[in-house]
């Protein structure tokens, strides 16, 4: 797994406004937790019908929405105990995702994100299984006006702290 950084509340405390709206600063981390989200659906869905293991799922995440270096770093990162079966069944995954929500708001260059994915396995034939929810935190770094990933790590929904 690869580890987070967080900020400290000081750095990046934000009040609502006088009229309760929150501050123009919400729209940044809506869109960093948009790409979150973007990259844990994207590395969560492996196909076992094209892909080698579900590091494969990971490489093509990193690659579309992570920065140059993130790739690189994964490395073997993507391990599945439900991959033989998916391989047997050759299933593919299907994600959806929730905020965590517990996320520092951003500031100006960085960010942090959270989203619990939830996952179902589906064959051609018609099988489908529930997978264990996972916890996907990411390190954000704004590049060239958007959210790139920086690093990230998955965690087991049960050791997050996070409910459905």
């Amino acid at each position: 797994m690869l580890s987070l950084t967080s900020c400290t509340k000081d750095e990046h405390s934000s009040a609502p406004t006088h009229d309760g709206s929150q501050p123009a600063r919400a729209e940044p981390h809506a869109a960093a937790l948009e790409v979150c989200g973007r990259f844990a659906t994207l590395a969560l869905a492996s196909d076992a019908a094209v892909d080698h293991g579900p590091s494969d799922a990971r490489r093509r995440a990193a690659d579309q929405l992570g920065t140059a270096d993130l790739a690189g770093s994964l490395g073997g990162e993507g391990r599945d105990h439900d991959w033989p079966e998916l391989a047997r069944r050759q299933a593919r995954v299907q994600v959806s995702t929730d905020p965590i929500g517990d996320d520092p708001p951003p500031v100006s260059t960085r960010a942090a994100a959270g989203v619990l994915a939830h996952r179902v396995a589906v064959s051609q034939d018609g099988w489908r299984r529930q997978l264990p929810d996972i916890a996907v935190y990411c390190s954000l770094v704004r590049v060239d006006g958007g959210w790139r990933v920086g690093r990230v790590n998955f965690a087991d929904s049960s050791s997050s702290g996070t409910t459905r």
